[in-house]
């Protein structure tokens, strides 16, 4: 009896130290939202004085980053990922790497900023990989999902041995840290460099759908310029701008629109670039969802961006001005 109990004790130990060391050991995963771990590594690994774009996905397909840089002169980080991850949770990941001379724009598209600005169901595990403390008081007990912990724990794990496996079958190195497909996807900014197919106007995913006309919710505005705050003690700037979007679906919602983006210059401490009307564009150039611009799109809304970015005087970098 002894020596069975002993056996089990072994084992329980040798499987919480393959855990351990599995999620301690840098490692390719096996999914597309194994990209947080690229990007978290992206803007650890690059200096102050950076222009660093927040949003979902959205902003990870619709800023040329590259353009950006040759405007103003900076390191440029899109940390954009999948709208999923939300605004609030995302904010407190790159708060710790905000460093002197930073300039941070934050772009929610505007179902999340209807939204609660927490990460759903699919992104709470990698907000877990990046975060053990903070999601695990905030996400998983705050907000009452402790029964998923363990669950999200195993799939992080499957994630990480199929990326792993993977990598090693096509003879590649398999503990480059993140998503197995982010290389060769992606731009050293972070940028998602897929130009998308031309998708009809009608098939786009979200067309016709009604903003909710409710206020933007208090919590939003609290947690926005609480990050300003934040930012403001490392002698960073914050702004916020808003999404691209379909001439015919601001139509549709202009009223919602307006009113949210009143709500945030008379709420925010920080300045607000441009007006939502000022990326709004033909159907056409959006590919899939009503959010996903193509490159024709993306193109036209960074330089649209930049001039609002020039308004406030953000100057390139050494030159006098802001920031």
């Amino acid at each position: 009896m002894k020596n069975i109990v002993l056996k089990a004790c072994s084992l329980v130990i040798a499987v919480l130290l393959t855990v351990i060391l599995l999620f301690a050991a840098p490692g390719t995963y096996e999914h597309p939202l194994a990209t947080i771990v690229n990007k978290v590594n992206l803007i650890r690994s690059t200096s102050p004085p950076r222009i660093i774009f927040v949003g979902g996905s959205e902003v990870l397909v619709g800023i040329n980053s590259e353009m950006i840089h040759r405007r103003f002169g900076r390191a440029v980080v899109n940390m954009a990922v999948y709208g999923g991850f939300g605004i609030s949770d995302m904010l407190h990941l790159i708060e710790p790497h905000v460093g002197k001379g930073d300039i941070i724009v934050i772009i929610p598209e505007y179902g999340v900023l209807k939204g609660d600005f927490d990460s759903d169901d699919f992104s709470n595990k990698w907000i877990f990989l990046q975060s053990p403390k903070y999601a695990f008081e905030k996400i998983y007990c705050l907000n009452g999902k402790l029964e998923f912990l363990v669950g999200d724990i195993s799939d992080l794990l499957q994630c990480k041995i199929e990326g792993m496996w993977g990598e090693l079958w096509k003879g590649k190195n398999p503990f480059i840290d993140g998503a197995a497909a982010y290389a060769r996807r992606s731009n050293r900014f972070g940028d998602l460099m897929k130009n998308w197919e031309f998708v009809p106007a009608e098939k786009l995913a979200g067309r016709g759908r009604l903003l909710r006309p409710d206020p933007i919710k208090p919590v939003i505005i609290r947690t926005l310029n609480d990050f300003y705050f934040a930012a403001a003690k490392r002698d960073a700037a914050v702004y916020l701008s808003f999404s691209g979007f379909p001439v015919g679906e601001y139509e549709l919602n202009r009223a919602v629109i307006e009113s949210m983006a009143d709500q945030l210059r008379k709420s925010l401490r920080f300045p607000v670039l441009g007006s939502p009307a000022d990326t709004i564009f033909p159907y056409e150039y959006f590919s899939n969802t009503i959010y996903h611009l193509r490159f024709e799109g993306r193109d036209r809304r960074t330089a649209i961006l930049a001039g609002s970015m020039e308004k406030v005087k953000i100057q390139p970098s050494g030159a006098n001005g802001r920031r």
